[in-house]
């Protein structure tokens, strides 16, 4: 089962979205003209994709970034065209009232995202990486970027011990060092490919071994779920100051980012 930080944004999202589209078969009887119809239809939208994003947080997480996107998309279109078609307001009132109405979905939409991210702390996704890993080969070539697949691994290697404090990383005066930039990164934002790294991690992948790389990840990976709940975290050299959870999230988007490098 789920835990409550999932399931209660998930709900939320759900009901909230039942909730605000239950008269749209009235309206859509009611309906007069392209731009009342328009309205109602994204108003239907917002109302299946809320629930369907409900459902994928709980069951299907990885398609949960594409309905919470496409749910942002209808609450905002409707909050422009609800005020101008319906209650006659001017395009600025509509503009405004789509903001605000997208800027509320977009805090669900991210409490969402961020509760249901994939983590180092879950034996589930260890499994999976695990598996990823066994379908990945030496000559494995890259879909973008410069290192080959040994090289990788022994840079996603060295990321999970720098995460456990065993190797020292300089810190970097970045921006997305402070909320709300450090949360959006390290939870929910895509990352770009070829996205820089620090150098500490980049420092071993030309005396890269694979056996040892292959029997080293897997070792990591345990020895970072072992960790106690009260086991002190280094400083990140980029985002700074991390939770645990945080920690768990960000060490598996890295390597599930640098797994999909190589098509796994």
């Amino acid at each position: 089962m789920k835990p409550a930080r999932v399931i209660i944004p998930a709900v939320v999202i759900a009901a909230a979205s039942v909730f605000l589209s239950h008269n749209v078969l009235d309206e859509w009887g009611q309906a007069i003209g392209f731009g009342q119809r328009a309205a109602t239809l994204t108003q239907a939208a917002y109302g299946v994709l809320g629930v369907l994003a409900g459902i994928a947080a709980l069951w299907r997480p990885r398609a949960l970034g594409t309905l919470l996107g496409l749910w942002l998309l209808a609450i905002t279109a409707t909050g422009v065209l609800a005020p101008i078609v319906w209650g006659g307001q001017p395009w600025l009132t509509g503009i405004v009232s789509g903001v605000a109405a997208g800027a509320i979905a977009a805090l669900l939409a991210w409490w969402c995202l961020a509760a249901s991210a994939a983590s180092l702390w879950e034996g589930e996704t260890r499994k999976e990486l695990a598996d990823r890993l066994r379908r990945l080969t030496p000559q494995a070539r890259a879909l973008w970027g410069k290192m080959n697949c040994p090289q990788m691994l022994t840079h996603v290697n060295d990321q999970l011990r720098m995460s456990m404090g065993e190797l020292p990383a300089p810190l970097e005066r970045l921006p997305v060092r402070y909320p709300p930039l450090k949360q959006l990164a390290v939870y929910t934002v895509p990352w770009p490919k070829g996205l820089p790294t620090s150098p500490a991690l980049m420092a071993r992948i030309d005396q890269s071994a694979w056996p040892s790389e292959v029997a080293s990840f897997g070792e990591l990976l345990e020895r970072f779920a072992a960790r106690p709940p009260d086991a002190t975290w280094p400083l990140h050299p980029a985002f700074g100051t991390l939770s645990r959870r945080a920690w768990g999230v960000l060490g598996y988007r890295h390597v599930d980012h640098h797994f999909r490098q190589f098509g796994v």
